[in-house]
């Protein structure tokens, strides 16, 4: 699985921050993602926060 962050739609609310320590808000307020590869014991979580973005900024896709 991969994160596929689209920085055009991210407003730097920070919800997937406060979900999962693969998101952080640097100190200019743009959000990182610390690995963009998941280990499947973190894709329940990560799942939560894409899912809890309110823009629509995160998605995850199933790379082989």
């Amino acid at each position: 699985m991969k994160v596929i962050l689209d920085r055009a739609k991210c407003v730097s609310l920070g919800v997937c921050e406060s979900l999962s320590d693969v998101f952080e808000l640097d100190d200019d307020a743009e959000l990182v993602v610390h690995e963009d590869r998941v280990a499947t014991a973190d894709v329940d979580e990560l799942t939560d926060a894409v899912r809890s973005c309110p823009v629509a900024a995160l998605s995850m896709e199933v790379r082989a």
